[in-house]
């Protein structure tokens, strides 16, 4: 498990052009598949595509479910609507880490992007720290934006952000809970006189509320700040997660109905069932719940990472909740799910990403614990 410390530590140069680049070279993979004309396309007009994505037959539907009902996709699936699902949407998490970029189609297609973006990151890191951390929160913050981007291209998730009535779990800074998942990417395609031009920004939106905790007090400055904001409507503690949970029940919340728990603790989930136990009292009838997993820092705390999440998967199978886990990895071994990261580097991205939408009631007859 990441200590602390470590949770905080900033990214070395090295260690942030390891990151940077290889969110590059999954873009110009992305650019050089067959599928590369069809994914731009999407962006034409990218709210009509995603509400295209939840009509029938909707883009999960050739995944075989297991045999309790759940679903496991897999990023080397090769049918071209898993390839443009996933590369649709790194794409756009893209808009976040080239904001304001404005890139020519022909040397997108070129084949020299990451030797091009090499030397622009080079002037960024010469810029100093500040130039530093800013690029190091906009890595950490697209993983959450392609986390979310993927969810809704799989017609999974479609509640606008504006109704969402949101808890995030094991929040650290709560940027990403309160910012990153609700990002709307903005791409756009403008004629130049060298051909098309590709240009990548985003918009910035949030829940209609939203609770985050984190255990860690560290924390407590910056969520003091956020329920401050008179543009968010935000409350922060610093907490355990049961403890927490035991204060929302006793009081008068509106019912949540998206839980997030990003790149979370293990330490956090000593046991699944127990957590659903405890979420009940507070969630909406209808409810989206998102789990994701980085690696930890040892072969062991990856194991814990992935252990939770098959467990959380089992849980939700178990009460006919049909989950669906995309792993972001190409399987195998400890070691070579570990070293098998298709999106980004272990040091921002998710592994395998955990969504569940949660019936109320369902959950309640499925539960094997009592639930009052």
């Amino acid at each position: 498990m990441l200590s602390p410390e470590k949770n905080f530590k900033p990214l070395s140069d090295k260690e942030l052009e390891t990151t940077y680049l290889a969110e590059i070279r999954a873009l110009e993979r992305i650019i050089k598949s067959s599928d590369f004309t069809s994914i731009l396309g999407h962006f034409q007009n990218y709210p009509v595509f995603l509400a295209s994505q939840r009509q029938s037959p909707l883009p999960l539907d050739a995944i075989p479910a297991t045999a309790r009902g759940g679903k496991i996709v897999e990023v080397n699936n090769t049918s071209s609507k898993i390839v443009q699902l996933f590369g649709t949407a790194h794409f756009a998490a893209c808009s976040v880490l080239l904001e304001e970029a404005q890139i020519h189609l022909s040397r997108l297609q070129s084949g020299s992007l990451v030797n091009e973006m090499k030397q622009s990151l080079a002037q960024t890191l010469a810029a100093g720290a500040q130039a530093s951390q800013s690029l190091m929160q906009r890595l950490i913050a697209m993983d959450a934006v392609r986390t979310f981007q993927i969810l809704r291209i799989a017609g999974l998730l479609h509640r606008p952000c504006e109704e969402m009535f949101q808890l995030g779990l094991g929040a650290a800074g709560g940027t990403k809970d309160i910012f990153s998942v609700h990002t709307e990417p903005s791409i756009y395609i403008l004629p130049g006189a060298e051909g098309q031009i590709v240009g990548f920004n985003y918009e910035e939106k949030h829940a209609a509320d939203t609770i985050i905790s984190d255990l860690d007090p560290r924390h407590t400055a910056l969520y003091d700040k956020f329920s401050r904001d008179e543009n968010l409507s935000v409350t922060g503690y610093i907490s355990d997660t049961t403890a927490m949970l035991e204060v929302l029940q006793s009081r008068d919340i509106r019912k949540r109905n998206l839980i997030t728990m990003l790149r979370i603790e293990p330490a956090m989930i000593p046991d699944c069932q127990d957590l659903l136990l405890k979420l009940y009292p507070v969630l909406d009838e209808d409810c989206d719940l998102v789990l994701s997993i980085g690696a930890g820092d040892s072969p062991a705390a990856y194991k814990q990472r992935i252990d939770v999440v098959a467990e959380m998967f089992d849980e939700l199978e178990r009460a006919e909740l049909n989950p669906v886990l995309f792993r972001l990895h190409l399987g195998g071994n400890i070691m070579q799910q570990a070293s098998s990261l298709q999106f980004g580097n272990a040091a921002t991205s998710s592994y395998e990403i955990l969504y569940c939408k949660i019936d109320k009631e369902k959950l309640k007859k499925g539960h094997c614990r009592p639930i009052i």
